[in-house]
C-alpha cells in the first residue's frame, strides 16, 4: 500500500505532516547541532506515517544550512555494493553528522519547540492518487528508482521497510523549502571551493536529489537515507 504527500495549497492548519515552521517534538527534545560546525540544524519537515509497520511513528528531519563542506552534501554511503547491504546500527548513528532524523511515536502531547522559523510552513495532505505533477513524496509501496535498486538487506540487524521517497527537484528551485525573509541563506561552495551564502530564497535538501528512506523494524526505530539523481 502507498500514498502521496502533497503540499496543501490552501494552507490549512492542523496537519499532522508538514514542511517548515516549528517542529512538534516530545517534551524535553532539543534542536540537534551539526557535528561539523557546531551550529544548530534547520528544521525541514515532519512526517507522521499513516499506514504500515511505521503507522503513527514520526520522522522529523533536520539539516545544517550554516556550513558547506565537500563530501557532506548528501548522506554518507556504506561501502558498495549498496543493494543487499548489511548496515549496522553504528553506521546509522555515525552517518548523521550534518543532518538528523528524529524518530518518535505520535502523540497529541507533542510540544512546539521554541525555534526561529526558517522554512515557510506548508501543511502536507495525504492522497491516494497522484494529483500534482510533482508531489512532495510517495510513502510506502515500491520505491521509484531513478537508477538501480539499492534496497539494503538488513538495517541494525533487522529486515528493512521502505518508508518513503522524496522526489527529485528537477527545477533546482526547491520551492518546497522556501525560506522566511529573515532566514539566513544556505551556505554552499563557490566555484573556487569557498563557502558562501546562496543567492536562492530557498534551502535544498541533499542537493535536491531524489531521497530514499528505509526504516528499521526492531524495537529501536532508525532511518537509513540515501540519494539518487539522473
Amino acid at each position: 500500500m502507498s500514498y502521496f504527500l502533497e503540499i496543501d495549497a490552501a494552507g490549512r492548519q492542523g496537519a499532522r505532516s508538514f514542511v517548515g515552521g516549528r517542529p512538534r517534538l516530545p517534551t524535553g527534545s532539543v534542536i540537534p547541532t551539526c557535528t561539523l560546525c557546531g551550529a544548530s540544524q534547520t528544521f525541514m519537515f515532519q512526517i507522521v506515517f499513516e499506514e504500515g509497520e511505521w503507522r503513527d511513528w514520526v520522522m522529523a528531519c533536520f539539516v545544517c544550512t550554516s556550513c558547506a563542506q565537500r563530501n557532506y552534501f548528501i548522506p554518507e554511503m556504506p561501502d558498495p555494493p549498496l543493494r543487499g547491504a548489511d548496515i549496522s546500527r553504528e553506521f546509522l548513528v555515525s552517518y548523521q553528522k550534518n543532518f538528523r532524523f528524529m524518530v518518535f511515536e505520535y502523540s497529541k502531547d507533542l510540544v512546539e519547540l521554541e525555534y526561529n522559523e526558517k522554512v515557510i510552513c506548508k501543511p502536507l495532505v495525504v492522497t491516494k492518487r497522484r494529483r500534482q505533477v510533482q508531489p512532495f513524496a510517495q510513502v510506502g509501496g515500491q520505491p521509484k528508482w531513478l537508477l538501480e535498486d539499492e534496497t539494503p538487506a538488513r538495517l541494525a540487524g533487522h529486515p528493512p521497510v521502505f518508508l518513503m521517497n522524496i522526489f527529485e527537484d528537477k527545477s533546482f528551485q526547491s520551492t518546497t523549502f522556501q525560506i522566511e525573509d529573515s532566514a539566513p541563506r544556505q551556505m554552499e561552495l563557490s566555484l573556487s571551493g569557498v563557502p558562501e551564502p546562496s543567492e536562492d530564497l530557498c534551502y535544498k535538501l541533499f542537493l535536491g536529489n531524489s531521497i530514499y528512506f528505509f526504516g528499521t523494524t526492531g524495537d529501536e526505530r532508525m532511518v537509513y537515507a540515501f540519494t539518487q539523481t539522473d
